[in-house]
């Protein structure tokens, strides 16, 4: 891809696992620890959001690998 080894633009899968345990860790102690209802949902809400954005970053990693596999 343009010079780049596929390494340096595939998303690293240590990263994606790293980044599911945090997300797995965040909504146990959310769910354990917070008492306000309404600040739960609030949290959840960015949570998945956020795990969302991690599996879209994955997803963006996986067509630039492939790219730079058919071009590189």
């Amino acid at each position: 891809f343009f010079g780049l080894d596929h390494s340096v633009v595939a998303f690293p899968r240590p990263v994606e696992a790293q980044a599911d345990h945090v997300m797995r860790t965040a909504m146990s102690r959310l769910f354990r620890d917070e008492p306000e209802a309404q600040q739960l949902v609030k949290l959840k809400a960015v949570y998945e959001l956020l795990e969302m954005l991690t599996d879209r970053c994955k997803d963006v990693g996986a067509e630039l690998e492939a790219i730079a596999l058919r071009h590189g």
